[in-house]
């Protein structure tokens, strides 16, 4: 996106995916992990519940209009996603590597996937 429409507008665009992530649900925690990655803890049932969720968030976004600062839509921002269950046994840290294993495979499946 940054080659595209420049690194004032991808941060824009960041800025604004946060608010996006934040006013999705009530009983998320949203934050920025680093660079343009994002952590959202949830709470589900099951794992299907988590992927469904995290799809039904794919398709809002896919409504969501982002305009540069000059007032031009930013066409096609999706977002990649990885899935890990919390394991109260172990520290926080190896979910979020898990999470970071998933998203990584959401990006080499071919982007705007949710990965378990």
């Amino acid at each position: 996106m940054n080659d595209k429409y420049g690194h004032l507008n991808g941060d824009r665009v960041l800025a604004e995916f946060a608010m996006f992530l934040s006013d999705q649900s009530d009983n998320w925690l949203v934050a920025r992990y680093g660079g343009e990655e994002f952590i959202v803890m949830l709470e589900a049932s099951t794992k299907d519940e988590a992927y469904d969720r995290m799809k039904d968030l794919q398709h809002n976004l896919s409504k969501q209009r982002f305009m540069t600062e000059m007032g031009d839509e930013i066409k096609d921002v999706s977002v990649s996603i990885g899935l890990a269950e919390l394991d109260l046994e172990k520290p926080l840290m190896a979910s979020v590597e898990r999470a970071d294993k998933s998203l990584y495979r959401a990006k080499k499946n071919g982007r705007n996937e949710v990965c378990f």
